[in-house]
């Protein structure tokens, strides 16, 4: 049985963000789910960002270039609140008769 990795999320927490919403919804990329009432507004996450994607606004942080978030999981690592989620989802396709182990040319 095979799988591949899904990069996008079920959900966002991007409350007024309708932008992002918009492209966490389609699924264009995945972005981290920032949950604001677990956030205590440190900053750490903005100021760790390898590509400065993550943005403080008046209600916490948020990813504000949804296109150079690099999906790295840095902020959910660095998060001493567990405000902060990378989720993936396993999709499972079609039996492709390749075994795990098996070498593909």
């Amino acid at each position: 049985m095979t799988f591949v990795v899904d990069w996008r999320p079920s959900f966002c927490y991007t409350d007024v963000r309708k932008v992002v919403a918009l492209f966490c919804s389609i699924g264009s990329w995945a972005l981290p789910e920032i949950e604001p009432l677990l956030c205590d507004r440190c900053g750490v996450c903005v100021e760790q960002c390898p590509t400065s994607a993550v943005t403080m606004g008046a209600d916490g942080p948020f990813v504000a270039r949804p296109a150079d978030c690099t999906y790295c999981a840095l902020c959910e690592s660095i998060c001493s609140r567990h405000a902060i989620t990378c989720a993936f989802e396993i999709v499972w396709e079609p039996d492709s008769g390749v075994e795990f182990g098996d070498r593909v040319p």
